[in-house]
């Protein structure tokens, strides 16, 4: 695994664990869809920040790497 998508399988496993929570399963796309939009919403807003920092970090650092090639 690489360490740069370390953040986002973090964001998408929570995702996840909030839409099939109690093993939930849908009967139509706009079910999964809707709920999907409901777990969104329900992630932390300090979460989000944080992830959007690290990763704003990352490429900084990243960059500098990059103006010889």
């Amino acid at each position: 695994m690489q360490p740069d998508l370390n953040s986002m399988e973090n964001l998408s496993s929570i995702l996840a664990r909030l839409v099939y929570c109690n093993h939930r399963q849908f009967q139509t796309i706009h079910e999964l869809k809707t709920t999907i939009n409901n777990a969104w919403e329900d992630v932390e807003s300090d979460f989000l920040k944080k992830l959007m920092n690290s990763m704003l970090n990352r490429l900084l650092k990243w960059f500098p790497t990059q103006e010889g090639r």
